[in-house]
């Protein structure tokens, strides 16, 4: 597969649709059993991209760990820089929907299901299904 050349570690049975786009895939590590629909961006440039096994995510969804500097009001945004370190971790057995953006410092439990259209700002506890902008609690698995 293309892709293990330029990803960190992947297990096995990985199935990915065309347009899977990769920035910093030496800092991505991907489990088993997964499925990337089509158009997802993987962006791993200010930090590490953790999945774990069994997982789904769906079509024009972006996972990035980019996150602006923005502290000091007498210097532009644009000039502050980039936040480092700013991780993201998908547990086992989670559903990621279909245009779903997943921000910096975000883990994710396992069982968890993101709804289509979610901007997933905080942490998200295992087996909870969250929607919305930002993304929000809506039922418990278990």
């Amino acid at each position: 597969m293309y892709f293990r050349m330029f990803i960190r570690k992947m297990g096995g049975d990985i199935r990915l649709m065309e347009g899977l786009r990769v920035r910093d895939g030496k800092s991505i590590e991907i489990g088993s059993h997964i499925y990337i629909n089509h158009h997802v961006e993987l962006a791993a440039g200010c930090g590490s991209i953790m999945i774990g096994d069994n997982v789904l995510i769906g079509q024009n969804t972006l996972i990035t760990t980019a996150s602006h500097i923005f502290d000091n009001l007498d210097i532009p945004i644009l000039d502050q820089g980039m936040k480092e370190g700013q991780d993201i971790e998908i547990g086992n057995d989670v559903w990621i929907g279909a245009n779903v953006t997943i921000l910096p410092n975000v883990k994710i439990g396992n069982g968890s299901i993101i709804g289509a259209g979610s901007v997933v700002t905080k942490d998200v506890l295992a087996y909870i299904v969250v929607a919305g902008v930002p993304a929000k609690e809506i039922k418990r698995r278990k």
